[in-house]
């Protein structure tokens, strides 16, 4: 049988999230929590990705702690994966940073400080139940049989994409496409068995240079996971001296996606080209914060190519690649603050 409620916290949040469990289940809620509920010779990933598939609704226990936690942030992604509401109660007044203060942004807030929790048990009560009688709230269900998430760490997938599919032709037009500088913009290169159309306002294009073996290489990327690499000699060096990896997935269905290049030895820009039902060109700079990059987009079917990239000539280092679904809906529950 699933449960009602799926308790997401910090560990050293565990007393409050205890608390929260009692009020709750004190009001006929079934909950799940880790520490109490994770099955003898289950391992907690596995048992994690069971529960949230089951529950109805997901309560976040957040405070500073949650914004350090990998944990935390995967569970929150596994639930708005399978569609199940979050409902943040917040403990101590702090904003959410990092990934989650994306997926967060188009959640309201049921603050429960200060403390004891207790004191704001009824509100979250009430919102719990408002949040499940919404009328697309999913039901409880029985979980699947346990499995681990695609997002769990450890998975690496860095195969060839689709060899042969497309020829050089197509990947240094889709792919090297211009990108948006500091300096001024180069026009899009010319395809040599027909021209591109240029976009509005943009000028003649001049012939594609000869880039080398370097810029043949395209990796997989696949949605769930994330790969990592290094960026420096040896890999495609682009006509304004800066190195780049090519990446390459294929979407079955249309669906909203969050690509992410991030490092800590250079500053990241990332480019989206798609080669299918989308045709499109899309750079970013500095979505993700700081100097990392980040593209949120609605995609349709096809195959698209990804560039992970310097913002100048010369800059190298490791990064992480991740693409992610995500969703661009408001979850359904109004804003309201504890007693």
């Amino acid at each position: 049988m699933g449960h009602d409620v799926f308790l997401s916290y910090a560990s050293p949040d565990q007393e409050a999230a205890d608390a929260l469990v009692a009020a709750l289940e004190r009001e006929g809620l079934r909950c799940w929590i880790a520490h109490r509920d994770v099955r003898a010779s289950r391992t907690y990933p596995a048992e994690i990705v069971r529960a949230i598939e089951g529950c109805r609704a997901m309560v976040l226990v957040f405070s500073a702690h949650v914004n350090a936690s990998e944990d935390v942030a995967r569970e929150v992604h596994l639930a708005e994966e399978a569609d199940k509401p979050v409902l943040p109660v917040r403990i101590e007044p702090v904003e959410p940073e990092g990934d989650l203060r994306y997926t967060l942004a188009a959640v309201h807030w049921l603050d429960a400080w200060p403390l004891p929790v207790e004191r704001h048990a009824p509100a979250v009560v009430a919102a719990v139940r408002e949040l499940m009688a919404a009328p697309d709230a999913p039901a409880a269900s029985a979980p699947r049989p346990a499995s681990v998430p695609r997002s769990m760490p450890g998975q690496r997938n860095r195969t060839p994409f689709l060899a042969g599919l497309f020829g050089l032709v197509l990947v240094t037009v889709l792919l090297l496409a211009p990108r948006i500088r500091r300096e001024a913009p180069r026009p899009p290169p010319t395809d040599p068995e027909g021209p591109v159309e240029a976009e509005p306002g943009g000028e003649d294009d001049p012939p594609t240079p000869s880039l080398g073996s370097d810029c043949d290489r395209v990796a997989s990327l696949t949605v769930g996971t994330s790969v990592s690499g290094t960026l420096g000699p040896g890999d495609c060096q682009l006509p304004d001296g800066s190195f780049a990896d090519f990446y390459g997935f294929r979407l079955a269905a249309p669906t909203v996606l969050q690509i992410e290049l991030t490092s800590h030895a250079f500053d990241a820009f990332l480019g989206l080209r798609g080669t299918g039902a989308d045709t499109l060109s899309v750079d970013d700079n500095d979505s993700g914060g700081g100097t990392q990059a980040r593209i949120t987009r609605r995609l349709g079917a096809g195959t698209y190519r990804v560039i992970a990239n310097t913002v100048s000539a010369g800059e190298s280092g490791p990064y992480t690649l991740v693409a992610r679904n995500t969703t661009l809906r408001p979850l359904p529950f109004p804003s309201r603050r504890g007693p």
